[in-house]
């Protein structure tokens, strides 16, 4: 097989980033979601030349994947790139970095663009001068922990939980249900407040625990999840094994082998705490089966919504409880259709999409944004099965099959949930999706989905990281961009041994265009030369504004005498450049190709010592 990277990560839209980023660096991307498959990915294709890993996996941690690759290989051989969305998982990590050989450590919530980095120094560091691992620890939050929140609680009572009533019979029922199809001997809800985790529901807990209906917040595997730099499922495979779980009182004291928790997000945003099962042996529970998890919290949040007695703090949500509350009033004794008709004008006036289903999940009202965001007539979504409007919209999604999974719901009773969504049709949207279930007139419980259209917010973010990478003026790579373009070639370079040359290239004389026609001008001649280089160069060229009036040409599979024909072709294009000034532009450079000893530094280095000796004769000169 060819030089390949083994990425783990249960996150489907993880796996598709962390691909796009290993194949710009040349390597063959294997995907898997669970640790046992990463496993037998080194026993069948042997040590990676990369590792990005997630630390909570399935079946197999990433602790554990980490350590049985480092019997295939050292850190200089197959680097690792780690990640978690949970602290205390990147601080074991940390300690056990020269142990494990952990080239980068990132947080889950790290951007894609800081992903990129992390992955292109993990393949570009030198054996020479590759440290053990990442220089620092991991940063703590730069916001309080949600967990050590005081308001938490206060909230949560206000909100008919954590009341110390009777367990309730039917969320009882769902947590019987859970435990059998995920195959565990216990499941929870657990709500996390800031001195204690509280059972609103249990099943199949030792005695002493059920008792308690909860535990010092210090123990609570629970925590963990509510304190993520993203809500996502932690899985502990086996807690017995784990850095940071062995020496939990859960473990040593009551037997809890293995754990799996996914987040309780309310429609605001917030994790409240986690649906999880637990079992007094490892689990073996695989990335389907913590996507199934998914969907059941997603049901309990709908349960524990429906037994809250506030209507919450978001706007949206006071609106949404008068709105039904004037159904309520206004529709009494009506059918229900009639009490629609008091609302539709207002849903209608709205900018956000919205869609309220009946009892059996059908659609009943659709507004106009709804139906622009999915290109359909309101009136043409009425009567669609909830079913068959996901199926609508995954129609419409960059990536159905994870739409599905992020819309996937448990197909019958109430859930609650918030996501983002990916659509290419009728026009490229980024929606936040909320999904809610609300009271209706006729006394059943329907459920409410709000799509806010944050296109142009997910924009903005996009461009001011292009506004990052590239230089406003010529458009060619600058700043972070550039280190990522030159890191990234020269990795390639390095790993299949092919030539590699470097220009750094300086315009002659640019100053005296801006002292006789102004600084306007020589922006103008700064353009034009990169105009010039861009037409010169080949589309695997890289090219880079290296400031002032420098540039860089990297010149993938190029020697000396390759890079010296570029070179001398540019240097007549740039002599026919006519800005107005009455000396004549030039072009001075400094080339140096890749040698087996260097670095990225020595090579720039040495370049860089070229160009100075072309500009001290004079310039318009290569050496």
């Amino acid at each position: 097989m060819d030089a390949y990277a083994l990425i783990a990560d249960s996150d489907p839209r993880r796996l598709e980033l962390y691909s796009g980023i290993v194949q710009q660096q040349g390597l063959q991307p294997v995907l898997v979601r669970d640790g046992d498959a990463a496993r037998l990915a080194l026993r069948k294709h042997g040590a990676p030349a990369l590792l990005v890993t997630d630390l909570s996996l399935p079946r197999c941690d990433g602790f554990a994947l980490l350590s049985e690759l480092r019997k295939l290989a050292p850190e200089d051989k197959a680097p690792a790139v780690v990640v978690s969305a949970f602290l205390e998982l990147r601080n074991a990590a940390f300690q056990r970095r020269t142990e494990l050989g952990i080239s980068e450590l990132l947080a889950k919530s790290a951007p894609a663009d800081s992903v990129n980095k992390a992955i292109v120094r993990a393949l570009v560091r030198p054996k020479s001068v590759r440290p053990a691992a990442p220089a620092s620890p991991p940063a703590p939050p730069t916001a309080p922990r949600a967990s050590q929140d005081p308001r938490r609680e206060v909230a949560m009572k206000e909100a008919g939980l954590m009341s110390g009533a009777p367990q309730d019979a039917g969320l009882e029922r769902i947590l019987r249900e859970t435990a059998a199809a995920m195959g565990t001997s216990m499941a929870l809800i657990s709500l996390v407040a800031r001195d204690r985790q509280y059972f609103e529901g249990h099943f199949g807990l030792p005695a002493p625990l059920a008792e308690q209906r909860g535990t010092p917040v210090e123990w609570a595997f629970c925590r963990h999840v509510v304190d993520a730099d993203v809500a996502e499922p932690l899985v502990v495979p086996d807690a017995a094994q784990s850095p940071v779980f062995r020496d939990n009182p859960l473990v040593r004291d009551f037997g809890v082998r293995s754990y799996a928790g996914a987040p309780l997000v309310t429609p605001s945003g917030a994790v409240l705490g986690t649906l999880c099962v637990l079992d007094q042996r490892p689990l073996a529970l695989g990335a389907e089966q913590v996507d199934a998890l998914q969907g059941i919290a997603r049901r309990v949040g709908g349960e524990l919504e429906l037994r809250s007695r506030s209507p919450g703090a978001d706007p949206l949500d006071r609106t949404l409880a008068a709105l039904m509350q004037a159904l309520r009033t206004s529709g009494a004794g009506e059918p229900l259709t009639g009490a629609l008709s008091y609302v539709r004008e207002v849903f209608d006036a709205l900018d956000v999409g919205m869609v309220l289903y009946d009892g059996r999940r059908q659609v009943i009202l659709a507004n106009r944004s709804a139906g622009r965001f999915i290109g359909a007539e309101p009136q043409g979504l009425t009567g669609l099965t909830r079913e068959g409007l996901v199926e609508t919209i995954a129609a419409l999604a960059v990536d159905p099959a994870d739409l599905r999974r992020r819309m996937h719901v448990l197909p019958s009773g109430p859930f609650a949930a918030r996501d983002e969504l990916e659509l290419l049709r009728p026009e490229r949207r980024t929606l936040r999706w909320v999904a809610r279930p609300v009271r209706l007139p006729d006394g059943s419980d329907g459920q409410i989905a709000i799509f806010t259209d944050i296109t142009v917010e997910r924009r903005l973010q996009e461009e001011h990281a292009r506004l990052a990478s590239t230089d406003p003026l010529t458009g060619l790579w600058a700043g972070a961009g550039a280190e990522d373009a030159l890191a990234r070639e020269f990795s390639r370079a390095r790993r299949y041994g092919s030539p590699l040359a470097i220009a750094l290239l300086d315009v002659d004389h640019l100053r005296r265009v801006n002292e006789q026609l102004g600084r306007s001008a020589g922006d103008r001649a700064l353009k034009e030369v990169s105009d010039v280089l861009k037409r010169t160069a080949r589309n695997t060229d890289v090219l880079i504004r290296w400031g002032g009036e420098e540039f860089v040409a990297l010149l993938p599979g190029v020697g000396l005498q390759g890079g010296r024909e570029f070179l001398k072709r540019l240097q007549a294009a740039v002599a026919a450049v006519d800005v107005g000034a009455e000396t004549p532009l030039t072009l001075s450079a400094g080339l140096a190709e890749l040698r087996p000893e260097d670095d990225l530094q020595a090579l720039l280095l040495r370049a860089d010592t070229r160009l100075y000796e072309a500009k001290s004769v004079g310039g318009n000169t290569v050496r």
